[in-house]
């Protein structure tokens, strides 16, 4: 109870409340970290203080509840935000040392927002955010009989009992990120250095609380200039690259991830200052395997650093034919082995 008097101060507000109490369908979106409880176990949290609250469907509720806890140094950080059918809006913040906590106290802010006489503690004959068993539906204590001026539509389940709607596991175990990045390649595709530029997507499912299974993808671009004597030859490389990856939290704001995948495009090639130039395109395969580190900032952007090895399996060779002296002048061969270094910048989808 030690977030109770931070909560009676801080956010026991009346807008919150319905000027008349009575049954309130609420629906609630809640991400936290994997050792948290779930949705289930928030929502019986809620229904526990007051037997006003009936939980509903999303296209039902009339009050939307999103929640947000992150781990931070010496604890946890919980974020509410409420919409009302209506539209009106009201968002919380509170602090505590365990997840639980934060999770209690917001539980009892919903409640409040509902009901303003919501009990601080459950119910005995019920148990607030469970966590032995957080994603099973939990079922709430019965409601009283209504008065005979309560309407057929402000009864969302039948007076006996309510029940928890069953929570989404993806609420608190997937991420989803788009980001930029920039490349420096050490000379895969063109005369090294080569700079690209990368448009990507990640998809994370949290395994464990510190591990995670990722899908990255990405659209690329990388250009190079090869010079020889008097003439030139431009090479793009336009391809994209999928690869399955590992990432382990190493700390609150640090991580570090494993990817293996490969690159499928197209390199082409256009030539200047020569005799009938002919430009040309090729097929780029390319296994690609690496890894680095990851840097939360705002828990909504991270900067990620990687080095990766790229293995082409086309070993192409591009020349400039020497009519006179009747020899090839060797513009470019693709290497067996290149390196490559990565900066990122991704934004996590809400």
């Amino acid at each position: 109870m030690r977030w109770l008097p931070l909560v009676i101060c801080s956010f026991a507000a009346p807008a919150l409340a319905q000027e008349s109490p009575q049954p309130t369908r609420f629906h609630t979106a809640l991400r936290a970290p994997a050792d948290c409880a779930g949705r289930g176990g928030f929502d019986a949290g809620v229904t526990a203080r007051t037997p006003l609250a009936v939980v509903a469907s999303g296209e039902a509720a009339e009050l939307h509840a999103t929640v947000e806890v992150v781990a931070e140094e010496g604890g946890h950080r919980g974020r509410l935000r409420m919409r009302w059918q209506d539209g009106t809006e009201a968002s919380r913040d509170v602090s505590a040392t365990s997840c639980g906590e934060v999770l209690e106290a917001l539980a009892f802010v919903v409640a409040l927002a509902i009901d303003p006489r919501a009990q601080a503690e459950p119910t005995p004959s019920s148990t607030a955010l469970p966590k032995a068993q957080p994603d099973e539906p939990v079922p709430a204590p019965p409601r009283p009989a209504t008065s005979t001026t309560t309407t057929t539509q402000q009864r969302a389940e039948p007076p006996s009992v309510v029940r928890a709607s069953p929570p989404a596991p993806a609420d608190a175990a997937f991420d989803a990120w788009i980001g930029v990045g920039a490349e420096l390649d050490s000379g895969s595709m063109a005369p090294g250095p080569v700079l690209g530029l990368r448009l990507g997507a990640t998809l994370s499912q949290w395994v464990t609380p510190r591990m995670a299974a990722e899908l990255d993808g990405a659209l690329l671009r990388r250009s190079g200039l090869a010079e020889l004597d008097a003439a030139q030859a431009q090479f793009t490389l336009l391809a994209g690259r999928l690869a399955p990856c590992v990432f382990l939290r190493l700390g609150s704001a640090v991580g570090a991830r494993a990817c293996a995948g490969a690159e499928l495009g197209s390199l082409q090639t256009e030539p200047t200052g020569v005799a009938a130039p002919r430009p040309d395109s090729r097929l780029w395969l390319a296994g690609v395997a690496g890894g680095g580190l990851r840097f939360s900032v705002w828990n909504v952007l991270a900067l990620g650093l990687d080095a990766n090895a790229v293995l082409p399996t086309r070993r192409d060779r591009f020349v400039f034919l020497d009519r006179t002296a009747q020899r090839d002048l060797e513009v470019f061969s693709v290497p067996a082995l290149a390196g490559q270094g990565v900066v990122t910048l991704a934004a996590r989808l809400p």
